[in-house]
């Protein structure tokens, strides 16, 4: 288990909606302490904890485990949307011609790994 990702899950999700510690803390019933040694990968999170925090963040437990496990093709299709879903057709165009882009480098210089 890559605490230090789960840590760094629910700093984003908790930045991106604009949450202190403090107030997350609170909405899950947990410590300001707790929480920051979670998001400092210095505690790790229980069953229980994620379920708490998941709920306080409005997102579902898979939300906050993303990026932990090697072959989670539905995680990086979330992660994809979320990156995509406030951009205009032009810049998803990009997007897309960027990604199309650097997959054909990659696949053309097998010896470059990611």
């Amino acid at each position: 288990m890559n605490y230090s990702k789960i840590g760094a899950n629910i700093r984003e999700l908790r930045r991106s909606q604009k949450i202190t510690q403090e107030k997350l803390a609170e909405k899950a019933n947990l410590s300001v302490r707790y929480i920051s040694n979670i998001e400092k990968s210095d505690k790790h999170i229980s069953l229980e904890t994620l379920i708490k925090l998941a709920s306080a963040l409005n997102v579902t437990a898979d939300r906050i485990l993303r990026g932990n496990q090697e072959n989670d093709l539905c995680g990086l299709e979330s992660e994809l949307n979320e990156l995509m879903g406030d951009c205009t057709i032009h810049e998803r165009n990009i997007i897309i011609d960027t990604a199309k882009a650097l997959k054909k480098i990659i696949r053309e210089n097998s010896d470059v790994r990611l």
